[in-house]
């Protein structure tokens, strides 16, 4: 066969297996993948708006048999629950001189690096960087309630008993009582650079920074305070 007959018969069969841009072209629709990877940029472009630098997505198929005309006007996305991460619904249109608008159904998770346990956590024992460890989680479904920065959880003590390898989230932290309802504290009190100690019944409990009643021993009388460190609460005069 000479090269100008075999390049005859490669041109021939490439016309029945490998239809050409222009004859997809002719037909006047659109390609679904077109579409597809035209709300794949969109998502994309969302997740970074919202901060979710680590994602990704799975875009819906669309029907074969439903045919769309070219739009020239360019594809136009509304996303209508604005929720990202999650399962989302999207509504694709043409404007142009045949309209046209499809549903898509997108899925896009979102990953973070956040705080588990590394070993059991019993109740009531204080967040130490020594007890958690950060791994990558997928967070979409977890609607931001988990600890991705340890100064979160300072001064913070376990509600309840936490596994080994369970997702540390706020709701399982609450702050450390510096000061117990009943227990005695110091009562420091400050007046024109002088500063005066004394002795008082606590009225109330009470973590760093929030206020606190306390007795006087002494006067018997009831004062307002700020919880300072353990045991010690603070007052102006």
């Amino acid at each position: 066969m000479t090269v100008s007959i075999r390049i005859l018969v490669i041109s021939i069969l490439s016309g029945f297996f490998m239809p050409s841009f222009s004859v997809m072209a002719a037909t006047g629709l659109m390609d679904h993948e077109d579409i597809r990877r035209h709300v794949r940029q969109y998502l994309q472009n969302r997740t970074a708006e919202q901060g979710l630098t680590d994602a990704t997505i799975e875009i819906g198929h669309i029907d074969k048999r439903l045919k769309l005309s070219n739009c020239e006007s360019g594809l136009e996305v509304v996303f209508a629950n604005k929720r990202l991460p999650g399962n989302v619904s999207l509504a694709v249109r043409c404007n142009s001189d045949k309209p046209w608008k499809i549903y898509m159904q997108a899925t896009v998770n979102a990953y973070a690096m956040i705080y588990v346990a590394r070993a059991p956590i019993s109740r009531g024992s204080t967040f130490n960087a020594s007890d958690l460890i950060k791994q990558r989680h997928n967070i979409t479904s977890l609607n931001g309630n988990y600890v991705a920065e340890m100064k979160n959880l300072k001064g913070q003590v376990a509600r309840r008993h936490i596994r080994t390898g369970e997702i540390i989230k706020p709701s399982v932290a609450v702050k450390s009582k510096l000061i117990k309802r009943g227990e005695q504290v110091t009562i420091i009190a400050e007046t024109a650079g002088i500063k005066v100690r004394m002795m008082g019944k606590a009225m109330n409990d009470a973590s760093a920074g929030e206020q606190v009643r306390v007795k006087n021993n002494n006067s018997r009388r009831i004062v307002e305070g700020i919880a300072i460190t353990r045991g010690i609460v603070k007052i102006n005069m």
